[in-house]
């Protein structure tokens, strides 16, 4: 969920695109802070059916400056680019931890590599005493996976 816009609101903040419902207010103050996440309010933060949650950017941004998007669409069919491995390389996580909650579905996706090999990574190692579970997407990205006991 987005819940501001890009566009300053002149008091400092940015204007309001959606309010989370009461609900999802629930979740986002249970789960969007420790103990789950090391800090509260992260942006962005995904919540995947409870147990697993996303926090912080799935990549260096810079990979991303100075491109229009035309540019960016052109870079991902050249699977060498550093733009196609962090973009399809967060979403590969992303997958995995759905697949993981879906029971593998749908299984076409669920099956495709890497996604079998990434979802063995999920949940592997220990973050903290407390038991909590960390996947972390190897290489250059800073997106962070933690499965939730």
């Amino acid at each position: 969920m987005e819940g501001n816009t890009n566009q300053p609101d002149g008091s400092g903040g940015y204007t309001v695109l959606q309010t989370p419902t009461a609900e999802q207010q629930k979740l986002i103050d249970t789960y969007d802070a420790p103990p789950y996440l090391s800090s509260a309010g992260s942006i962005p933060f995904i919540d995947i059916a409870n147990q697993y949650l996303m926090q912080g950017a799935n990549f260096d941004p810079q990979v991303l400056s100075g491109l229009s998007w035309q540019e960016i669409a052109n870079e991902l069919s050249n699977p060498n680019s550093n733009v196609t491995k962090d973009i399809v390389g967060s979403a590969n996580y992303l997958t995995a931890a759905i697949c993981q909650v879906t029971k593998q579905q749908p299984g076409t996706v669920c099956t495709a590599a890497p996604i079998p090999q990434i979802e063995q990574s999920l949940g592997k190692a220990d973050l903290q005493a407390g038991g909590t579970q960390v996947g972390l997407v190897p290489g250059r990205f800073d997106m962070v996976i933690r499965r939730l006991d």
